[in-house]
């Protein structure tokens, strides 16, 4: 199927409106060392400080019948930090958790920086995000 690249954004928004699987995307890093809150929350600063990676949000088009456009996004989404420690198994529930989130980057965080602990004490952080801000690889290269 060769669809336009605009068009698959038409559809993960169109997803992100009324699908129950969300199109979400996660990356997941692990530090041996605990980070504290205002570490976490200076990372979550960076990475809204770009318009071009997740600084942004979808505003209404300003003409009708065109698609939404993004714009500046107006506050920065909460960081939430687990304080405990969590087993392989609650690790997983939780990281599954984090990609149920709905993300909505029309009307709120389109993203949403997490983090806990791990059973031997590693900080495990997840940076979870609405597909429509682009592919993992769009991803990486934007944001680190």
């Amino acid at each position: 199927m060769n669809v336009a690249l605009v068009d698959l954004g038409s559809l993960m928004l169109c997803a992100s409106r009324r699908a129950t699987v969300l199109p979400n995307m996660g990356l997941v890093l692990r530090f041996a060392e605990p980070l504290t809150a205002a570490e976490l929350r200076a990372e979550a600063e960076r990475l809204a400080s770009s318009p071009f990676g997740l600084g942004r949000r979808l505003a209404p088009a300003r003409v009708p019948g065109a698609r939404p456009r993004w714009v500046a996004a107006p506050e920065l989404p909460p960081v939430d930090v687990a304080p405990q420690r969590r087993s392989p198994r609650e690790l997983g529930m939780w990281l599954a958790d984090e990609l149920s989130v709905r993300h909505d980057p029309e009307h709120g965080a389109g993203w949403r920086l997490a983090a806990t602990t791990d059973a031997e004490g590693s900080m495990v952080v997840a940076l979870t995000l609405n597909h429509l801000f682009g592919t993992g690889r769009d991803i990486a290269t934007t944001l680190y």
